[in-house]
């Protein structure tokens, strides 16, 4: 998570999401900088109301005054990253046996299946009010106009936090457990389909401004 107060933008960062490469490129233009273990950078927004209230509490600093973005991937591909990361990654706590399959850590008592991603970006009242949700497919164009709204110099996006080994692809997961996932994230993928169909018209606001 970071907050720029000279630049007036407030980001978000959901896993597994481009968001080590975002802060990566961002880092230098934010005063409140929360990059670091995954319990420090994936902080939601209504906990970070919370946490920065000394700041939020002055008018000029309301939280309406800031850009405020996060950036949000389908269900079935947020959770095929998470297992391709942790399939056989030694170096995490939370590592899953090389040999595990999809279709077995999907189906099992995962703490993945109590995190939402619309839940970062939520209010108070369970409704999202940010500026912009960028798809995750939509980052590589969607950054270059989000840098130049913000009025930050052209800057490269770093591939940072890939996956390493083998990798399962989405084309071999059956239709049953791609429904199923979808399913149960709803919320999390009726808001990646709202903004993955507007995405093209929000941008090209966004470059007007």
């Amino acid at each position: 998570m970071l907050i720029s107060v000279k630049k007036r933008f407030i980001f978000i960062a959901n896993s597994k999401t481009a968001s080590t490469s975002i802060e990566a490129a961002l880092a230098p233009y934010a005063e409140i900088n929360r990059i670091g273990s995954a319990l420090r950078k994936h902080i939601s927004w209504e906990a970070s109301k919370k946490e920065y209230k000394f700041l939020f509490k002055f008018e000029e600093y309301h939280p309406d005054s800031f850009f405020k973005f996060g950036v949000i991937r389908e269900p079935v591909d947020w959770v095929l990253s998470w297992y391709n990361y942790r399939l056989g990654n030694q170096k995490l706590p939370n590592s899953l046996p090389q040999d595990m399959t999809f279709y077995q850590f999907w189906n099992s008592i995962d703490r993945i299946k109590d995190i939402s991603q619309k839940a970062s970006f939520v209010d108070e009242d369970g409704v999202c009010r940010f500026d912009l949700i960028i798809p995750h497919q939509a980052v590589g164009r969607a950054f270059p106009v989000l840098m130049n709204s913000l009025k930050i110099p052209k800057t490269t996006l770093p591939t940072k936090n890939k996956s390493a080994g083998q990798t399962l692809q989405r084309s071999k997961l059956s239709a049953e457990i791609v429904a199923d996932i979808n399913t149960y994230y709803q919320q999390d993928f009726d808001l990646w389909k709202e903004w993955s169909d507007n995405i093209d018209s929000y941008l090209e606001e966004l470059a007007k401004q």
